[in-house]
């Protein structure tokens, strides 16, 4: 599976490309939605990536600007996961606006998040 991932930081990244990597994923890391909606129009792919994985708080903007953004691109939707350290009081709003959007808080163990990764993707 070829897996987009935005977050700004570096070590969340890292450790989230080698995990995939580890699992036979393909990834693709972003630290901003500058790079990542750059890489959206440049893809020679449709959709560009199976599955994306998208912080909530990005330097650059939200990642639910992120999100909306990437649904108005791509013809198809791309199954998505949010990922947040945010408390389920911020968190809760998000998902009642979005029901289908899968949403994994920090911390999170990598089998966590292979396990969700399966789960989106199977939808």
């Amino acid at each position: 599976m070829h897996i987009g991932v935005v977050d700004d930081n570096p070590a969340v990244l890292s450790m989230i490309e080698t995990a995939l990597a580890l699992h036979g994923h393909s990834v693709e890391t972003f630290s901003n939605r500058l790079s990542f909606l750059s890489a959206l129009e440049r893809a020679e792919r449709i959709p560009s990536f199976d599955l994306v994985l998208i912080d909530l708080f990005l330097e650059s903007g939200s990642g639910i600007e992120l999100i909306e953004a990437l649904r108005l691109v791509q013809p198809r939707a791309i199954p998505t996961i949010l990922i947040s350290a945010a408390e389920e009081t911020v968190l809760a709003p998000i998902r009642k606006r979005y029901p289908d959007l899968s949403i994994l808080q920090k911390p999170f163990k990598m089998q966590e998040l292979v396990s969700l990764i399966d789960k989106t993707s199977s939808l």
